[in-house]
Parts: C-alpha cells; structure tokens; sequence
C-alpha cells in the first residue's frame, strides 16, 4: 500500500484553524523558488485552487502551487476509450469530432455548460491532437497525471510547512468526463498510477522551473522522501539520468548517503545544459537504491508537443525509438522484460474488457533495456502490455 500521510503535524507546533483562500487561490508570488514558506506568508490557511482547469492556467501553474494544506486541486480528464464507448449511445461511437450537443459533450464536468469541451480541447492538446477518440482520451489523460503529480510531489517536500495536499478527486459519481483519477465504472486513468507513485512512502522526486525548458539551461532540485524510515540503518543511492529525444542518456548525477533522513532531505540541483534542454521530448529518471536494489523510480516527460502517429512534430511522445516487450503471465504475476536497446516509456498494463474489475500493482512505467518489471494482476482473464514506443 502506497500511501503518504497528508495530515501529519508535528506535536509541538502550534495548531490553527485552516482558513480557505479566496478565488482560485493565493498567488504563486507568495512561496520561494522551492516551495517552502517566508515569514510574511505564513497563515495563508487551505488553499483551494483550479487556476488549472477553471481559469484555463497552462500546467506550469501547478508546479508552484502551495500552500499550508492544499484543501482542492485538479484537473478534469477523460476515462478510457472502453469506458467512453459503454455510456456513448450506438449511433455516436464511430463519430469524431462530436457534434456541440452530443452525448460526448453532455457527459463532461458540467454538463458542457462552462466551456467543458473548450477546457478538455486545451489541455489534451498539449499532448496530443484530437485526430480521433483514442488521441483526446491520451492527451486529457496525460494533461491530468502531469497537472496533479507535481503538486503532490512539491508539496510532500515542503512538510512540514505544507502538512498535506488532497487533490479532487478519486472516484466518481457519474460514467463522464470528470475530475476523478478512477471513473465511474471503476476503471483507473494515468493520473491514478502518477498519483500513486507521487504518493509512495519511498521516493525520490525532481522539481522542475518548467515543463517546456528547452532552449535554457534549467536546474532541477531534487529530494528523498521516506515516510516510512525505510532507509534506516540502509546505505542509499539516487541516481538522476537524463535523456534525449533519441532515448540516449546524456546525463547522470547520483546522490549518495546512509540511514534515516527525517523524512525529508533536500539533495541538492542538477543543471540540464542548454545543448541538452533543446530536445524535444527529453525525459527525466530519477531514482532510489537501498542496498543496491531499485527501491522507487519516478519518471518525467519534458518539453512535449502534440502527439500525431502520422505526421512528425517536435515533441512527439508516440514517435521515440522503437524497443521490444516480452510479457508472460502465470498465477497472477505479469513479468514484462524490455528486449530493445533503449528504454522502454509509459509502459501500460490493461485489461480492455474488465478494466472496472481490474487491479494491478503498477499500471504506468519507465522500463530499462532488458530491464525485467514483475507485478500482480487480479481480475483479468488477458492483458494489454504496451509502450509508447513498444
């Protein structure tokens, strides 16, 4: 079980009541660089905060965003293609785009009457163009676990000036388009996995200037996380490995150490070099060894554009260098082994026809050449295995 305590206050520290900041939140002016609080800041209360999404903020917002307790925050999403078809009637399925008062467009946030379709448009598109129903399902998805993840991970290293983060929401209440990481039926989208990891009690994270750095040199700070103590008594390592559009590793930096942390520990910057930051895509790896063995992996996607399996366009994530998968299953278990020659990304495993009766350890994931990933599966007679580029 994943999980990260969100209401964790140290029992000496004075304890006030949180008060909920106007409009869609405070000011990004208000925190440091880092996300930790000044002496004038202090107090701000619950911040309850959809500059992303209602007030239509490019994602960047959301790497700055904190607060005491982050009380609200999301972004909305599309469920999975199979999910979107069950509550689409007949005549719809095969039609795209949809028309303005389609049942497509009813089944959103709000029933299309806040700009629904003009707010998932925007953020899918930064992923992906809405080529077809497969492509908007990808893009808003996306959108959602890059828009939330961050947030969760910055705040986590801001405890315990930030003690907590809730983001809206888990589940649902109606089978549409919706803010919700697992949707009506019960089937997980990306942001559920994203999310799970952001949360994982062992872990080590990067915070990033910007999602779109190329161009730049850009320093990234990164952090160790452990909830748990699980590195008490451990020696440890994380390594950060940075990676062009061709899926070659350009830059490694490892931080080394030994035993408990306190929860938090800051480890410093690693500077991505302007000659390296103008890949498009460039990914980020960032990981955790205790002992040697791989402990937490966090994986990121950089400098991004729209996704067109015809058409190349820089910062294409469906268009990397092809690897290989090699998967069998047995009692359970799915192992998945890399057999290409450059990392296998977004690596998905899913049951198309019981994705609401489904349940996996890890559903979204960066995978090493010839790097083996074994996870339990429960509720599913065939997977899909698949990469963006496998």
């Amino acid at each position: 079980t994943r999980r990260w305590s969100c209401g964790a206050v140290e029992t000496n520290r004075a304890i006030r009541t949180a008060r909920p900041s106007t409009g869609w939140g405070a000011p990004a002016s208000k925190w440091t660089a880092h996300g930790l609080f000044t002496g004038a800041n202090r107090g701000a209360g619950s911040l309850h905060n959809y500059d992303c999404w209602w007030g239509k903020a490019p994602l960047d917002r959301n790497l700055s965003l904190v607060g005491d307790f982050i009380g609200e925050f999301g972004l909305a999403s599309l469920p999975g293609v199979e999910s979107v078809l069950r509550y689409l009637p007949e005549e719809e399925r095969d039609v795209w785009p949809p028309a303005p008062d389609s049942a497509f467009s009813y089944h959103t946030p709000v029933f299309d009457l806040k700009e629904d379709m003009e707010r998932l448009t925007q953020y899918s598109g930064y992923f992906a163009h809405p080529s077809d129903l497969e492509a908007f399902v990808f893009g808003s998805q996306m959108a959602q676990a890059k828009g939330v993840r961050h947030t969760l991970e910055r705040a986590r290293t801001a405890y315990p000036h930030c003690t907590g983060a809730l983001y809206y929401k888990l589940n649902d209440n109606y089978p549409a388009a919706s803010w919700s990481s697992v949707d009506w039926y019960g089937a997980p989208k990306l942001a559920y996995y994203a999310i799970q990891d952001a949360f994982a009690p062992l872990h080590a994270c990067a915070l990033f200037p910007t999602l779109q750095p190329a161009g730049a040199d850009f320093a990234l700070s990164v952090f160790l996380l452990d909830d748990a103590d699980a590195l008490a008594h451990s020696l440890w390592k994380v390594i950060v490995r940075v990676f062009d559009a061709g899926l070659d590793e350009k830059r490694r930096q490892g931080f080394y150490g030994t035993g408990s942390i306190n929860r938090v520990l800051s480890l410093g910057d690693v500077v991505v070099p302007t000659a390296l930051s103008v890949s498009t895509p460039l990914f980020v790896v960032v990981e955790v060894r205790c002992e040697g063995v791989l402990a937490d992996r966090a994986w990121y996607a950089l400098n991004y554009g729209p996704s067109d399996t015809e058409n190349a366009v820089a910062g294409n994530l469906l268009a990397l260098p092809k690897t290989m998968l090699e998967t069998t299953t047995t009692d359970g278990v799915v192992t998945v082994v890399n057999r290409g020659d450059v990392p296998a990304v977004g690596v998905c495993v899913e049951a198309p026809d019981a994705g609401d009766q489904f349940i996996v350890d890890d559903g979204f994931f960066w995978l090493d050449p010839n790097e083996r990933c074994t996870i339990r599966v429960d509720g599913a007679k065939w997977l899909r295995v698949r990469a963006w580029n496998g």
